[in-house]
This record gives structure tokens, C-alpha cells and sequence, in this order.
């Protein structure tokens, strides 16, 4: 999945001279780092299969092309001269099988061609085996490379894999050290688990000049590989995206957590909610820790309100993940919801008061009008003594 050679040829063609392109590579590349293997097929009898109807034994049909062969004439044509080669020669309507009621799918597991019902036919293969839409390579200016449609995108649609060299965290920091020591700005950071960091700097694919936006039009999802078991990220559009648009996903939502890769990073995007830093900080941990009362009716249809934790923001959504004192959570928009902001260090409640108490009742009221914070919403990403 290569740039277009003729948008790497440099200033001749181009304003500016694009990235290095980095040895092109169609899956993770694991073994960087010792603590990461390359991971092993899992035998047979122990992936994960889907149950979806099998695909009858394909018919008799002429030779396909061999590997390597000419492209197509509409896959040369001038107007797309970077658009990455299809890797698939079927078209995707071919892919029928494996759809929106596929156990995989809806599990987010790639089926595994040795043991998947649908055969040739699934629509939910490891994704170096997809086909991909037609894609431009194109200089934006301030933003550098990006990576526009070259024909209309329906929503949904898989746009590509997020791959590179797989390492850790240790390595991570040691390269982006590395990295501001250089005075190399750019980063292609993505974390794939807990321990593990996608770095496509130097081996990667197609997807890696996406641009960020604080609108995107595709957003990032990790998948597991029944045949292996690894972890793996694929782009898809959230929208219909039409010929000539630019490609962009959310770099605060989806890129490595790290303040080191983001902090201090003006985002460029031009959108209208456009935070203006591509500081993870600057939404993703917005009240984080701050104690909160959330309004609930009860089987009796009573006003009841219930002490928590606030734990994470979305800022697509404007939904705040919220820890219960009971123990359970939920994700709440508070603008829609009757809820007070509690001062730090207020008593844990496992539930409201029990209402026939008129001492419990009045305890309660006493209590939650001492702990009440008069800050109300907090713009910031910190805690009201300034930690995190």
C-alpha cells in the first residue's frame, strides 16, 4: 500500500518535499522489540468461528491474474496517479457473506479464511486481504500530506489498516526522546494495548498520512485476529465521504495517550469545534476525578440522586463516564441530566438515603450541601487542587 511515485518525487511536483516514505508493509511487524513476538497461528480447532450460513463450493472460473500483474486502466489514470494498488481483484459487492449479523463482526474479530463458513465469500476478513476505496496523496500546505477520496465513500467503508512496528512503551518514549532531539516533529504513535505501541514511522502503510480533525470522518477500531489472536487497527469512515474529500480521523481520541507525542501540538484542522491543541489532556480528561451527584428516578418514579466519580470524557459525545459509588457505571450527557459537582473528599455513598428516614433525609441534605463545589462546570483537564 505505497504512496503514488509521483508524489514522492519532491519539490519538482510539489511545494514541499512529502515524508521519507517508510518500507511499505501490509501487517504489523513485531520481533523490534524482544518483549513483543511476532504472534503464532492458533491451530484450527481453536479459533474463534463464526455460525454464519456456509457459502456454497465455488464454481469453475478462469485463471485470475498472476500477482504482480498489470493494473487496470482505471487503476492508472491520470487524475489518481497516487492512489494505492487494490490488493483484492474482487470487487466488494463479491463480499457478501459474513455481514451485520456475523457473530465475529459484531464482537469486532476478524474471521479466519482456514475456518470461516462463508469461504471466499466473507465480508469480514483479516484486513490486508480487504479491498481498499480509490485514495489520493495530495499536499495541504500547513498540515503537510494528507490523503483524499478518489471516488465517493459510503459510510462505513474500510479505508485501511493502522500498522507498523510493534513496541513498548519504553521504546516508545525512548523514540519520541529521539524524535525532539532531532527536531523532528512528526509522530505516528498509536497504541494497539496496554503494552504495546504501533510506530509507523519507519514501516508502515497507506493510512499513516491521514491528517487529523476535530470533525473526522473516520474513526479508528481495534480488532482481534482470530488466526493469531493479535490486535489490530483499521480506519472506517463514520460518514459518506464524496470524491476529492479529505480522509481525517481524530489523532486526541484514537493516537498513544502521551503528552510527550501531543502536548503543545496547534491542530490545524479549521473545523468549527476545532479545539485548537492536539493535547490529549485538552477534553479526554476534563473533570476527571471530580466527584458528582447524578439524578435518577426510582421504581417509584422519585427524584433520587446518585454519588460518583467522574472517570473519562468524550468529547465527541459530550458524555462523561461515571463511577458509582456502588460500584457500577455509566456513560452520561449532563447536559441532560439534573447533577451537582461535589468538593473532593466528599464521603462515599453507596446509594441515596433511605426516604422514610426523616434523620437519614436530613443527614443527607446536611451532608451534600457541605460537600456541594460552587465551581459548577470546570473548563480544565485538572483537579480542583491542580493534580491530576
Amino acid at each position: 500500500m505505497a504512496p503514488a511515485p509521483d508524489a514522492a518525487r519532491g519539490p519538482a511536483r510539489t511545494p514541499a518535499s512529502p515524508p521519507p516514505p517508510p518500507t511499505q508493509v501490509k501487517r504489523n511487524v513485531y520481533g523490534v522489540c524482544p518483549e513483543l513476538p511476532k504472534p503464532r497461528r492458533i491451530p484450527r480447532e481453536d479459533v474463534d468461528t463464526c455460525d454464519c450460513p456456509r457459502a456454497p463450493a465455488p464454481s469453475p472460473a478462469p485463471a485470475a491474474p498472476s500477482p504482480g500483474g498489470a493494473s487496470s486502466a482505471s487503476d492508472t489514470e491520470a487524475d489518481t496517479p497516487s492512489r494505492p494498488p487494490a490488493r483484492r481483484k474482487r470487487a466488494p459487492a463479491d463480499l457478501t457473506g459474513c455481514g451485520a449479523d456475523c457473530m465475529n463482526r459484531s464482537m469486532n474479530i476478524l474471521c479466519d479464511p482456514r475456518t470461516c463458513p462463508s469461504r471466499g465469500s466473507c465480508g469480514n476478513g483479516p484486513f490486508h486481504t480487504r479491498p481498499l476505496p480509490k485514495m489520493v496523496l495530495r499536499y495541504t500546505g500547513s498540515r503537510g500530506w494528507g490523503g483524499f477520496a478518489g471516488e465517493d465513500i459510503p459510510r462505513g467503508t474500510f479505508v485501511g489498516e493502522y500498522c507498523g512496528e510493534v513496541i513498548t512503551p519504553a521504546e516508545c518514549a525512548r523514540r519520541m526522546q529521539q524524535a525532539k532531539a532531532e527536531g523532528d516533529p512528526r509522530f505516528y504513535m498509536m497504541e494497539l494495548s496496554g503494552g504495546a505501541i504501533i510506530d509507523a514511522k519507519h514501516a508502515g502503510g497507506w493510512v499513516r498520512f491521514l491528517n487529523s480533525c476535530c470533525e473526522p470522518n473516520c474513526k479508528a477500531e481495534r480488532w482481534t485476529d482470530a488466526a493469531t489472536g493479535e490486535a489490530r487497527v483499521g480506519l472506517f469512515t463514520t460518514r459518506d465521504v464524496a470524491r476529492g474529500e479529505e480522509l481525517h480521523y481524530d489523532y486526541m481520541l484514537e493516537h498513544q495517550g502521551s503528552s510527550v507525542a501531543a502536548q503543545g501540538y496547534r491542530c490545524l484542522c479549521g473545523a468549527p469545534s476545532c479545539r485548537g491543541l492536539m493535547d490529549p489532556k485538552a477534553d479526554r480528561l476534563r473533570n476527571r476525578g471530580r466527584r458528582v451527584e447524578v439524578e435518577w428516578e426510582d421504581e417509584h418514579g422519585h427524584g433520587r440522586f446518585y454519588r460518583g466519580t467522574v472517570a473519562h470524557y468524550q468529547a465527541g459525545t459530550g458524555e462523561y463516564t461515571v463511577v458509582y459509588d456502588d460500584g457500577s457505571a455509566e456513560k452520561v450527557r449532563l447536559a441532560e441530566v439534573n447533577y451537582r459537582w461535589l468538593r473532593r473528599g466528599a464521603p462515599e455513598r453507596r446509594g441515596p438515603p433511605d426516604p422514610r428516614s426523616e434523620d437519614a433525609m436530613l443527614s443527607y441534605e446536611l451532608e451534600w450541601r457541605e460537600w456541594l463545589d460552587p465551581r459548577g462546570e470546570d473548563e480544565g483537564s485538572q483537579g480542583e487542587d491542580g493534580d491530576e
